[in-house]
């Protein structure tokens, strides 16, 4: 089987192609955010937050909205 060395660490071909697919997704969803990759879990946790408290919101005012009908 084929080896790849990188960063001073020997990985199976296959392994490394997995490997730096995930990388190039990470690079793309960080360009797409706008956001530094490192910073990229914490800016998803944030918007998944704010999503949630916006559909909570949401479903308030609908409540609202329907005993006052």
């Amino acid at each position: 089987m084929e080896k790849v060395k990188e960063d001073g660490e020997t990985m199976n071909y296959k392994k490394w192609k997995k490997l730096k697919r995930k990388e190039t997704l990470l690079k793309e969803a960080a360009r797409v955010i706008n956001v530094q990759e490192e910073h990229l879990t914490k800016t998803i946790k944030r918007f998944l937050k704010e999503i949630e408290e916006m559909k909570r919101i949401l479903n308030s005012k609908r409540e609202k909205l329907s005993v006052s009908l």
